[in-house]
């Protein structure tokens, strides 16, 4: 088996831990090590996010503490990413890490059903590919 590049994304917004996202996380980690991998780890909650108030301050390069971990997404050739699932989305958090820290080579498409997830597979060709296996208007 060929050694990967691994990075773990904790995204459940309590830092306190205990939760079965960070069990996971620890659990995915601690195997991916013993298999000789090589892993980072990423805890949401850990960071200072930067919140983005205008065009002009998206557009401006970023804080040193992002460009770091885009490097970090960049360096990954396996990414996971956990969280808990709230009335169907992603926690606040988790939501605000991907606008601040999607690699600037990196363009990432959403959708709220799989209409909307066909439509832009099928105009934008992605690399890959996450969906929820219950989407509200058919299952994944």
């Amino acid at each position: 088996m060929d050694k990967k590049r691994i990075l773990v994304l904790q995204g459940h917004p309590d830092p306190a831990g205990g939760h079965f996202c960070h069990a996971l996380a620890a659990a995915y980690a601690e195997g991916a090590r013993e298999a000789a991998h090589e892993v980072r780890d990423i805890a949401v909650t850990g960071l200072n996010l930067p919140l983005v108030k205008s065009a002009a301050e998206w557009s401006a390069p970023p804080p040193d503490a992002v460009l770091r971990r885009q490097q970090d997404i960049a360096w990954a050739e396996h990414l996971v990413i956990l969280y808990p699932l709230w009335l169907g989305l992603m926690p606040a958090i988790l939501h605000a890490f991907r606008r601040a820290f999607r690699p600037p080579e990196v363009t990432l498409l959403t959708a709220a059903t799989a209409r909307e997830g066909l439509k832009l597979t099928e105009e934008h060709r992605p690399d890959v590919v996450v969906l929820d296996l219950n989407l509200p208007d058919r299952s994944g």
